[in-house]
Formats: structure tokens, C-alpha cells, sequence
């Protein structure tokens, strides 16, 4: 009877064991997309943003033993082309759209730029115009004039005013377009909107982003209101 009891006793333990080591190798659970996004890969009218897509590898990093998850540095530059043709039969929005269509330029970058460049026939100089359309990473990046030199021999880079190229005003940021056209003198919005091409709404919202900059001031007692550069001693 002894004997029995001790077997028995045994067994207990081997089945305890068993069940042990079943638990321990049973998959972890991990977040599926639906829970994560509140769809699955895949759905209509659903696709998830870069940021998402890492946040969501992060957790299941954590989450599951069967994965890991490495860094292995960012892109330092990725460059898109945009056919002549299109860029020079397309309309104004086409051709400053036509780079930024698809999935992957929209979602998949964290900070994009586009660039323009202004030939000078016959010149060993020519402008560039970087503009920045997309920054997950922070605030957006002023609008940049880059000058290429290749006069004797060698090629000279160096910053340029973008005021000295009124040809290149139209692809800047609104932002950059007021500031620009204010250095002529105080406008009301009626005036920069026919100057830029822009809405009176979207004028309206740059000036008032602009004055809480303090880049420009409302002009006092100006009836249509005006504005003007703040940096040009436009006394409130």
C-alpha cells in the first residue's frame, strides 16, 4: 500500500511537471493589428502611417519571443525623379503634386523635401530652391536658396537670397511668399492674395501665424487692415 501511495506521489509530480512546461512553451500573446489599429492589414480605406507601423513592431518586439526587432539606421537620402515631360505638359498642381501621389511618399518617409532648380542659360552659376513638403521629426524647415558655382575648375556651394529670384517665389511656402512681398510695403490680404495667388483665407491664417512670431505687424488704425514687416520698424 506503501508503494502505491509513493507512486502515486510520483505521478502527481510528473503530471504537475508536464503542465509546467507546457505553460512556459506556450506562444505569449501578442497584440494583433485589429486590436492595435482597429483594423486589420489590409482593410478598405485603412493603411497605417510609418510612425504607427513602428510603434506597433516596438510592441510586438516586446510582447513576443519569436521576434526581434533591430535598428539598423535611417536612410540618409532617397531621391525621386519626376518626369520632364509630365513636370512640363502637367498643370501648376500637377506638377507640384506629381512627386507626392503615391503610398509610399506620403506615409513611409519621415521627412521629405522637393527641389527645384533655375537654370541660368550661358552662366556657370545655378540656383536651387529646397523646400521642405513633409517633417514627422518637428517644426518645418524655412525654405532653403542654394547657389552651385562651377566657374574655375571647382564647384563653390553657398547659401543665396531667395528675394533675388522673384521667378522662384510661387514655389515657396505661403509663409515665405508673405514675408517676401512685404518687404515692397504694407498690403492688406485682398493684395497678397492677388500677389501669391492664394486664397484670402489662407493669407489670413499666415498673417496671423506670422504675427503671433512676431515676424509682422497689423498696421494700425489701416482700414482695410494691412500688414507689414515687423523687422521694417512698422510701429503698432
Amino acid at each position: 500500500m506503501k508503494l502505491h501511495r509513493i507512486a502515486a506521489s510520483v505521478l502527481v509530480l510528473v503530471c504537475s511537471a508536464l503542465t509546467s512546461a507546457t505553460r512556459a512553451q506556450a506562444p505569449p500573446t501578442v497584440t494583433t493589428p485589429l486590436q492595435e489599429f482597429g483594423h486589420n492589414f489590409g482593410d478598405d480605406y485603412f493603411l497605417a502611417n510609418y510612425k504607427q507601423l513602428a510603434a506597433y513592431w516596438q510592441k510586438l518586439d516586446r510582447e513576443s519571443d519569436r521576434m526581434v526587432l533591430q535598428s539598423i539606421g535611417k536612410t540618409a537620402l532617397l531621391l525621386h525623379h519626376v518626369n520632364k515631360g509630365d513636370a512640363l505638359n502637367g498643370s501648376s498642381a500637377t506638377r507640384q503634386l506629381s512627386a507626392y501621389g503615391s503610398v509610399y511618399w506620403e506615409n513611409e518617409v519621415l521627412v521629405a523635401w522637393s527641389m527645384e532648380l533655375l537654370r541660368d542659360p550661358g552662366s556657370s552659376r545655378h540656383t536651387v530652391l529646397l523646400h521642405q513638403k513633409k517633417n514627422n521629426d518637428g517644426a518645418y524647415h524655412p525654405d532653403l536658396g542654394l547657389e552651385f558655382d562651377h566657374s574655375g575648375g571647382k564647384l563653390i556651394v553657398r547659401t543665396t537670397d531667395l528675394d533675388n529670384h522673384p521667378e522662384l517665389l510661387e514655389k515657396m511656402n505661403l509663409s515665405r511668399q508673405v514675408l517676401s512681398i512685404l518687404k515692397t510695403g504694407p498690403m492688406t490680404y485682398a493684395e497678397m492674395a492677388e500677389a501669391t495667388g492664394a486664397t484670402e483665407g489662407g493669407i489670413r491664417a499666415t498673417c496671423y501665424r506670422l504675427g503671433r512670431a512676431g515676424r509682422i505687424v497689423a498696421i494700425p488704425q489701416s482700414d482695410p487692415v494691412k500688414w507689414g514687416l515687423a523687422a521694417m520698424g512698422v510701429s503698432t
